[in-house]
């Protein structure tokens, strides 16, 4: 079933398709060939708040972020297949030195799997964003309508 919508400060569908060649006739390597694109939900959280020095700014903070199946009923085990980390190959020297940088950094908190219903979640200790690097000006805004760039 749908879960309800989770707060968040924008989301957006996107087509994800990964695909790849046939596996050699000798089967030295095995790969996986998802059959139909899956079509997930991308959700970055965060805040907003007044920007102290410019008039009229929200200065946006981005705090965490999840990724999601669009259609569990005819997509989750398809997903499950494609995004379970008991099949991901083996991260690189350079994929865990990423991942260090970013808890050190950033306060990333990673996940330890998947949720049941196939939803992937990440959060940050520490925001990114903020004051001059990432906001939304306010153009106009009355009792019914703001409108923002």
């Amino acid at each position: 079933g749908n879960s309800p919508p989770k707060e968040s400060s924008s989301s957006s569908s996107s087509s994800s398709s990964a695909s790849s060649s046939a596996p050699p006739e000798d089967n030295t390597t095995s790969c996986y060939i998802v059959p139909k694109p899956i079509r997930g939900i991308l959700t970055n959280q965060g805040y907003a708040i007044p920007d102290p020095q410019v008039e009229n700014r929200l200065s946006i903070w981005f705090s965490g972020g999840s990724l999601e199946v669009l259609d569990e009923t005819t997509d989750l085990e398809e997903w499950k297949n494609v995004f379970d980390a008991d099949f991901a190959p083996d991260r690189n020297l350079q994929e865990h030195a990423n991942i260090l940088a970013a808890r050190l950094l950033l306060g990333v908190v990673l996940p330890d799997g998947m949720e049941e219903d196939g939803t992937m979640s990440f959060a940050l200790k520490k925001p990114i964003g903020g004051h001059g690097s990432a906001y939304c000006d306010i153009v106009y805004m009355d009792e019914d309508l703001r409108i923002m760039r």
